[in-house]
């Protein structure tokens, strides 16, 4: 199983995810994602936007996520419960077996 090192905390007002790349099957990867913004919160995650977490405008990068303010204010999701069931969700023995990736997460010391 494939350990992966994540970071996630506040960036620009929302919320970061950075992480390794996790080699998730691609027939998995949007499910995943959809499941990560369930976990944070959002009660409809396809309506939430995962931006990329590039302020240079860059090629979008797929291992560094951002979901906006606006997003967390629109939905009425808590930052702070966000970060931690992010965290919760990430380590999961469900997310172990589902995806078979083992990831090992650190919160930036402002969210806690």
């Amino acid at each position: 199983m494939k350990e992966v090192l994540c970071h996630v905390g506040v960036v620009r007002g929302g919320i970061g995810i950075n992480y390794e790349y996790p080699d998730i099957a691609k027939e998995d990867f949007g499910l995943f994602l959809r499941n990560l913004k369930s976990a944070a919160g959002f009660a409809q995650p396809r309506l939430v936007e995962l931006e990329r977490n590039n302020p240079d405008g860059s090629k979008p990068k797929w291992t560094q996520l951002r979901i906006s303010k606006e997003d967390c204010e629109l939905f009425g999701v808590s930052l702070r419960s966000a970060i931690f069931a992010i965290k919760a969700f990430l380590e999961s023995a469900e997310t172990r077996r589902k995806y078979k990736v083992r990831f090992q997460v650190t919160i930036s010391p402002p969210a806690v």
